[in-house]
């Protein structure tokens, strides 16, 4: 059977009031695997280059005069405790600076973070019960979700699901935008200024019966440096769809634009009836540093350099040197005669 690693923390519920409010609301009722991920996803929204559409909803505090001040809140952001900090029980391990608390700003956005917060970790038996469909990639962590608010959308999918059924299907986004998926769900954005990847099949939200397929479009990109999932990561949603005619388009239904929906993609037009029911989190490996490999480069470019100046500073060496430089230089001249090329 494929395993799936869970992080080995340990959540403490025992909050001291120096910590702060959100503090004592996160340990208290969330796990550092949800915090983690939280945060993760609100640093890819806000590095996003698509950040003013993504990282919605956004942080009031950190609206001045009408504009959103992003340097503010990347500061702020970037401040963030990490997962071991935040629940680490204060004054445990004799660490006082456990007692101190955190600077206002900080806590007004672990407040807003948690008052957002719409994820659950899911244990290593539930995550089995899904039966992930391709066992080449299996996620590192896995979280419940559920992100919609709306009493009556609710009301709607329940009512559909109960009298066509229901599919699984999966759909992968590139890493800035999971933030407002998490938050606001999956859109239809085809035709609009926020579509991403194009409406080849018609309008809607495209979503793939098969995992790997979905896969394809989950790009991965930094997050988080303080994460302890990773810092690279990318996500695929497992999703729900009412399986009616009416309300979705499979393979081989003809689309709006003449053809036939290909084979394992679904084509959902209206929000109400698709909605995320998990999140599939891939951890991406570190990826190496090109400064580093320059530099080697550079360094032993450099002891050639000076090992060539040792052997030309001594005289016989010299003298050697240019006898063996004209043959080489010889060579190449019968060389070029045949070739038709200049030398010198």
């Amino acid at each position: 059977k494929a395993t799936v690693s869970v992080l080995n923390w340990q959540t403490h519920t025992g909050v001291e009031a120096a910590m702060g409010d959100a503090a004592a609301l996160w340990r208290t009722h969330r796990t550092p695997e949800e915090y983690d991920l939280e945060v993760s996803v609100f640093h890819g929204a806000l590095r996003s280059f698509k950040k003013t559409t993504v990282l919605n909803p956004f942080p009031k505090t950190f609206i001045v005069d009408g504009e959103r001040s992003y340097g503010a809140l990347r500061r702020v952001a970037d401040a963030l405790p990490t997962p071991r900090d935040l629940f680490r029980q204060a004054g445990s391990d004799g660490d006082d600076s456990a007692r101190d608390g955190f600077a206002a700003d900080v806590n007004d956005l672990l407040q807003f973070l948690f008052d957002n917060s719409n994820v659950k970790r899911c244990t290593p038996e539930e995550i089995l019960d899904l039966q992930l469909d391709d066992p080449e990639q299996i996620p590192q962590h896995v979280f419940k979700l559920t992100h919609n608010t709306d009493m009556a959308k609710i009301k709607e999918f329940d009512t559909e699901a109960a009298q066509h059924g229901t599919a699984v299907a999966y759909h992968g986004s590139a890493v800035g935008n999971w933030y407002c998926i998490v938050k606001n769900g999956l859109r239809n954005f085809s035709g609009t200024s926020k579509q991403a990847n194009g409406a080849l099949f018609g309008d809607g939200i495209y979503l793939s019966s098969k995992q790997r397929l979905a896969s394809d479009f989950s790009q991965s990109g930094d997050c988080w440096q303080k994460s302890r999932m990773g810092q690279n990561i990318r996500v695929v949603s497992r999703c729900e769809y009412i399986t009616s005619p009416e309300t979705m388009k499979a393979s081989n239904d003809l689309h709006s634009s003449g053809g036939k929906v290909p084979e394992a993609y679904v084509v959902i037009p209206n929000a109400v009836h698709c909605r995320v029911t998990h999140m599939l989190v891939f951890v991406q490996p570190p990826r190496p540093s090109r400064g580093k490999g320059l530099s080697s480069c550079a360094m032993v470019l450099l002891y050639i350099v000076l090992l060539l100046v040792v052997v030309m500073a001594q005289h016989e060496n010299r003298v050697l040197f240019r006898g063996m430089w004209r043959q080489v230089r010889r060579g190449a001249a019968q060389v070029t005669k045949y070739i038709d090329l200049p030398f010198d």
